[in-house]
């Protein structure tokens, strides 16, 4: 296969297997444990979350996180949200229009 080729990735999850920074918006319940095994399965996670404990939280564990969803988006080849509601998933979309 040629390099110029571009890569077809079957789902979400198999695209992880050619990432090393992942962008992560989103740290409730389940997003805390996710992030917490792609930071084991070593990753380079950048984190965004509305609740800024959560964030200094993983700050201090050596994890970056950042003020918005763009910059996340900026310092990552992939970005995961685990929002609560479909009103928050529509932040998503317009993060994608502003990249």
């Amino acid at each position: 296969m040629s390099d110029s080729v571009p890569k077809i990735y079957v789902n979400e999850v198999s695209f992880l297997l050619f990432c090393q920074n992942v962008g992560f918006i989103g740290l409730g319940n389940m997003g805390f444990r996710m992030v917490n095994n792609l930071i084991r399965a070593g990753y380079k996670v950048t984190v965004h979350d509305i609740n800024r404990d959560v964030m200094k939280m993983f700050t201090e564990m050596g994890v970056s996180s950042r003020e918005t969803p763009y910059e996340v988006a900026q310092d990552s080849e992939v970005v995961i949200t685990m929002l609560p509601s479909s009103s928050h998933e529509q932040m998503g979309c317009f993060l994608e229009k502003m990249i």
